[in-house]
Formats: structure tokens, C-alpha cells, sequence
């Protein structure tokens, strides 16, 4: 159960983190937007605004399976508990890693180039990558932990 807050405690802090760290990189090392020598098509801002949306969805999915373990630990049972801490961990780490592959892989279809703007914002885009990775595994355990239990 505590790896499994520790993963939520990730989602929480780190998913948001990213996407920030990586705004404000492109703002100090690219600028604006508008000094893109291809233009940006219409589908593409779709993709780019849901993955945007799934950046602060992840963080709320996290906190409420935070403050939901922390309510339900005096009226569940240890394995339902675990259960609900990892089905809120899935689907958190779940929409993370489909709206980052989402967008890196529209990215690489409207304009290779834009995934690599700068150095920092290329390190930051294999940091979140990692991240998302790292939080897939982390997921699993999390699955694997309670599955032990109940057998």
C-alpha cells in the first residue's frame, strides 16, 4: 500500500512538474509558438489541448485516490483498499502515458523538428518519457502487491 502512494504522490507531483518544466524551457530557449516555420494544423491543436487536459487530470485522479485511501482505510479491508489505490493508479498512469505518446507521436507527424526546439526542451521531453515509464512499472507493482495478498 505504500508504494502505492508513493506512485499517486509521483502522479500528483511529477506529471504537472513536467509539463511545466517544459513550458517554461520552450519559452526561454524557443519563444513563442508563432516562430514555427510550419504551420500548425487544426487536428493538431485538439491533440496538443487533450494532452494539456490530461496533465492536470492526472494530478486530480492522484489526489482523489489520496484522500479516497486515507477515508476508506478506516472502512475497508486491506486488499479492497489496495484494489482501489491501484485501479485510480492505472487509469492515472494510464491517461499519462496515452496523452504523452499521443502528442509526441502527432508531434512527430505534423513536424519532427518541433520535438527537439531546444536542448532543454528535448531532455525534458525524454525526462517525461522516462517519467511516464517509470510510473507504468510503478503501476504494476502496485497491481502485483495486492494480487500477493489475496493469494
Amino acid at each position: 500500500m505504500l508504494s502505492g502512494v508513493r506512485t499517486l504522490w509521483k502522479l500528483v507531483i511529477g506529471v504537472p512538474l513536467m509539463q511545466v518544466s517544459w513550458d517554461y524551457a520552450r519559452i526561454l530557449t524557443f519563444g513563442e509558438w508563432t516562430k514555427l516555420s510550419t504551420p500548425t494544423p487544426d487536428w493538431y491543436k485538439v491533440v496538443a489541448h487533450a494532452s494539456h487536459g490530461a496533465v492536470f487530470i492526472v494530478p486530480v485522479i492522484g489526489l482523489l485516490a489520496l484522500l479516497g485511501t486515507r477515508w476508506l482505510s478506516r472502512r475497508l479491508d486491506g486488499v479492497r483498499l489496495a484494489r482501489f489505490c491501484g485501479v485510480l493508479i492505472a487509469v492515472a498512469v494510464g491517461v499519462n502515458l496515452a496523452s504523452v505518446g499521443l502528442l509526441i507521436g502527432a508531434t512527430g507527424v505534423v513536424d519532427a523538428s518541433r520535438l527537439f526546439l531546444s536542448v532543454p526542451c528535448a531532455l525534458l521531453m525524454v525526462a517525461w518519457v522516462l517519467l511516464s515509464v517509470r510510473l507504468v512499472v510503478l503501476a504494476r507493482r502496485s497491481w502485483g502487491g495486492y494480487a500477493t495478498i489475496v493469494a
